[in-house]
Order: structure tokens, then sequence, then C-alpha cells
């Protein structure tokens, strides 16, 4: 829970009124949000008999006829069988898909009896088997059956009412996935306004309004739609008339064993690691058909995770784990995402908060085939006017960030990324300067394991040189060739990083620390990595004209030091 909806519920309760919150694992702080909530972190079945009787309920957690069905009985034996005191309810989830078919948020807690065969597999309408690799919570465990006994929201619901000794009048919207309201005869005796109010929503006149709404949904939807087709339809035309070929949205996974895994680490980037991760999916890179690879994705403790279903539907490729027990390093989720990879090559992205450019999958993968034991290192930009520990400090901030982006339409064409950001360092020679990092790196797994991986002795937090330090053992392992892709680079976004945002004086601090640290680690001072540079590549035109377009801005975030 995010607390979207508590907020919601808090403007209409009373004064004197109480919220009960029931969220074993919320990922907001619920009850810090008004001092009339009463927040309890336990599942629903154990929560609901310490509660207080109550006068409105909403019911939507698991989705399953066990959970649905309990939970009513024991609502109901809290209100001590008394149909005048049973509250009204309402519930999500009573149509498609969860309607007639149960889902298990954790299936281990359902009794064995009440558990239909599941599986992570899509939901289709129309479709009763799940479907892999299409449909609706793809990540999710969804019952293989649709429909029968015990199964789904709605059915939990008719259940109970028909074994109950009370009478109810109960009615179901099929909207957003169906909403119903429940609701005891007795009660609406007593309180026929609630009766009135119920049978006004749907009514002629009460549905209308709900039917306007969802009709100006669809026309903002469907014109979405045609202004991106028409957007690909144009790009696909330049792109054949310059030569860059067709796009891949529509390019299947590739067949045979993983050839690449992409590790990326997160941690409290929601708005950012989004976009990140679509710059990873086969819609966005070019020229990786015949690529069989896989995105994992490693959330380092966030305390607002990603929701996985969100990363999931990224596609097939794309996997997510929580590390709950995480250390302010990044060091051992690169570890750990190292040791659940497949892949011979791995691709390591210790900050998930970089978007990359479209081709560099496909000169990674040129890498790989031209080269015994390549490194290949991705050159590292910031997004905005100039450099962001500059920038940010005088103002520049993710919702300019975000205006940037949608000025190039961003994601139709990832190389005006060039236009609108400035590589690290502003070095001169962009294309020919030595890496200090790179924040898309890829090497052999074997040569991974060789340099002991990710050491976890950079436990400082964002892991201070660590990044460094892997491009350097890498580099300097017997034999591996050091590539860097000419035209193609990661851009960071506007984040709250350990150093992006810090006033000068803390980031000079942090990297007097981070330098003591290396030498304590490895018994001398940091240094560039000793090797030639093999190049390899395109310039895109974009990449000719870099921050172009955020000229206007650089006076604003970038002031002289006499105008401070």
């Amino acid at each position: 829970m995010h607390g979207d909806n508590t907020r919601n519920l808090l403007a209409a309760l009373p004064a004197d009124g109480v919220l009960h919150v029931i969220d074993p694992d919320p990922t907001t702080d619920i009850a810090a949000l008004d001092a009339r909530i009463r927040l309890h972190r336990d599942l629903s079945l154990q929560a609901l008999p310490t509660l207080p009787a109550f006068d409105l309920g909403i019911i939507d957690g698991d989705h399953n006829w066990y959970t649905v069905r309990n939970e009513l009985r024991l609502i109901e034996a809290l209100h001590a069988g008394r149909p005048e005191a049973f509250p009204v309810l309402i519930f999500h989830d009573t149509g498609w898909p969860y309607g007639r078919r149960d889902n298990y948020w954790n299936p281990e807690a359902i009794p064995a009896d009440y558990r239909h065969p599941y599986a992570q597999a899509g939901l289709l309408p129309g479709q009763t088997e799940p479907s892999a690799g299409a449909g609706l919570n793809q990540s999710l465990h969804n019952a293989v059956r649709e429909g029968g006994e015990r199964n789904g929201v709605l059915t939990a619901i008719e259940d109970f009412i028909a074994d109950s000794d009370q009478a109810f009048v109960f009615r179901t919207l099929p909207v957003n996935f169906g909403y119903g309201f429940l609701i005891s005869e007795t009660r609406a005796r007593r309180q026929p306004e609630v009766l009135a109010a119920l049978n006004a929503l749907f009514s002629a006149e009460g549905l209308a309004p709900i039917l306007e709404r969802l009709e100006a949904a669809r026309v903002t939807m469907q014109t979405q739609q045609q202004a991106l087709a028409s957007r690909l339809f144009s790009l696909r035309q330049r792109n054949e008339r310059l030569g860059m070929g067709r796009f891949s949205h529509a390019v299947p996974p590739a067949a045979g064993p993983v050839k690449l895994s992409v590790i990326v680490v997160v941690y409290n980037m929601r708005r950012e690691a989004l976009r990140s991760l679509h710059s990873l999916t086969r819609a966005y890179q070019h020229s990786i058909e015949d690529l069989n690879y896989e995105v994992i994705v490693v959330d380092n403790g966030s305390s607002e995770p990603l929701a996985p279903e969100t990363v999931t539907a990224f596609g097939d490729e794309f996997h997510y784990h929580y590390l709950a027990d995480a250390s302010p390093s990044p060091a051992a989720a690169l570890n750990y995402g190292a040791s659940r990879a497949r892949g011979e090559f791995l691709c390591l992205m210790v900050d998930g908060a970089h978007i990359l450019t479209p081709g560099v999958l496909h000169y990674a993968q040129q890498a790989f085939r031209q080269f015994d034991e390549p490194v290949v290192a991705v050159h590292y930009w910031y997004l905005g006017p100039g450099q962001q520990p500059v920038t940010t400090m005088h103002g520049y901030s993710q919702a300019e960030e975000d205006a940037l982006l949608m000025q190039i339409q961003w994601p139709s064409n990832g190389y005006e990324l060039f236009m609108i950001g400035e590589e690290i360092g502003a070095q001169r020679n962009v294309w020919l300067s030595p890496l200090f990092e790179s924040n898309c790196l890829f090497l052999r797994r074997r040569v991974f394991e060789a340099i002991g991986g990710a050491d976890e002795r950079f436990n400082m937090p964002g892991g201070g040189f660590l990044n460094a330090d892997i491009l350097r053992e890498a580099v300097e392992y017997g034999g591996t060739q050091l590539v860097v892709p000419l035209g193609e680079a990661t851009f960071h976004q506007v984040h709250g990083g350990t150093t992006t945002n810090a006033k000068p004086e803390e980031v000079e601090h942090l990297v007097r620390r981070y330098r003591q640290q290396y030498r304590e680690i490895r018994g001398e001072d940091h240094a560039l990595a000793r090797a030639r540079i093999q190049y390899l590549g395109h310039l895109p035109a974009e990449s000719r004209r870099a921050g172009r377009l955020v000229e206007p801005l650089r006076a604003r975030y970038n002031p002289k030091p006499e105008t401070i």
C-alpha cells in the first residue's frame, strides 16, 4: 500500500472518526498521515478479530475465495450476528479477472484444500486458461482455471450470502474490474438513506456520469494510441530513409541459451527506474533480434520499492528481486544479481537511474563477437544543462527534467537524449576521454568471478569507488580488451543520489572518504585503468548536437560565481 486511497478516505472521514488500515507490509508510513489512523501490520484474517465494530469496510486485499469468504465470516462474528450492526461493505475485483478466478499473493498462506492449481501467467479476456508471455498480471499467482466452486471474489461473496442467516442486498458494478456493494436488509430498513444512495448509483441517472467518465477515458486512450502509432510510423519511415532498418518493437525473444544478463540495482527511484528499464526493452533497443538476454532488477532495500508487476510488464526478459536486509552499498546487490544470472556475459548497472541510448545492447553484442575477452564500458552523461551536482544546487529538478524529456518526446528517439544532456566531467574530447567509471559495464561472467565480483568492502552508501574499482580490476585482468562504443551512452536522471544532489563541500568530503577507503582496500591510490581503448560504433547526428536544446538553461543553472 502506498497510501493514495487512504488519503482519499481521510478526506471523507468525520473529524471524530477512526480509520483502521490492515496491511502486513505497507510501503508508506500510513500511520503518520493522520492521527485518526490505526494501522494493523498483519494479515486480514489475523487482524479482523481484534477490531472494534465498524460502520463501513472496504475489502481489496488478497483476491481469492478462501480469504474473502473468511473475511466476511469474521466481520459477521465481530458484529455478533446482529443484522442492524453489520457494516456497509465495498469490494473491488468483483468483475473480470478475479470475480470467478482466485489470485494468491502468497499461495503458501492458503490451505491446500482451498488452493487451486496456479501459475505465474497472464490473463486474457475470453480466454479461460492463463497465457505465458501475454495478458494481465503475468507475474502474479493466478488460478489456472476460471469459474467453478470456491473460485474468485464474487463467488466468495455469493457463497457467504447463501450460507448466512441474514438477508442482504448485493449489487456489483462492472467497471474498473468490478465494484461490489453489500448491505444487510435490516440496516437498509434502519438507514434507508444508504439503500437510497445505492439505488441511485445503479439508476440510469447514477450510471450516466460513470459512463461519461469511462467514455472520456476511452477517447483519451484512443487519441494517445493514434498519436503514438503516427509517431512510430513517421520514425520507421525516417529510419528506413537513413538506412537504420526497422524498429524492433515487435521482435520476439531470441531462442537458445541466455547470452547476456543485465543487472540493474535500484533504490528508492520509482520514477527513474521505470524509464531506465524501458530503455532496456526490445521495443527500444535497436538491432538485437538475435540477442537472447535477461534483465535482473535488484531492489536494494527501498522503503518505497517497485511493484513487481511494473517490472515484469516490460517483457518476459525482466525479473524482480527485493533485498530486505540490504547494505547501503550496491556491492552485495550486484553479487546477488550475478548469482541469479544465466548469461555468459554480464552488464552491471550500479545505479538504476540511467537511461540508455538505443544501440547500447547492439554494440555490446558486436564487441562480444569481435573481441576475445571484451570489457565494454559505455560513456556516462548527465541529463540537463550541465553537471548535476552544480545544476541541482541552483534549482534544476525532476520537474525540469521531465519537461526536457517531454520536449524530445522520449522514448520516440533515444538519441535525442544527447541534445538535452552533458557528458560527466564535461570533457572537451567527449568520445576520446578516458573513463573513470561506467554505469553500463559489460564483461564475461567468468571475468567478474575471477576478479572476486563486486568487493563488498566498499560498504559506503552508493558504493564509493566500487564502480570505478570494478572497471579497473576488469580491464587490468589478464587478456581483457577495453572496448568503448562511440555514439552510445547512459544518461543519469536526477533522483537524490549520494553525490549528485550534495553541496560542493559535501561532495569534496565524500570523495576524500572514498579515496581513503580505496587506499585501505587496495593499498594504493586510485588511478584510471591502464589499458589501450578499442573503439567501435557510430556518431548519430544527435550526438554532434550535444546539449543544443538546453543551451538556454545553462546560465540559469550554472551561474557564474559573481552572479550567485
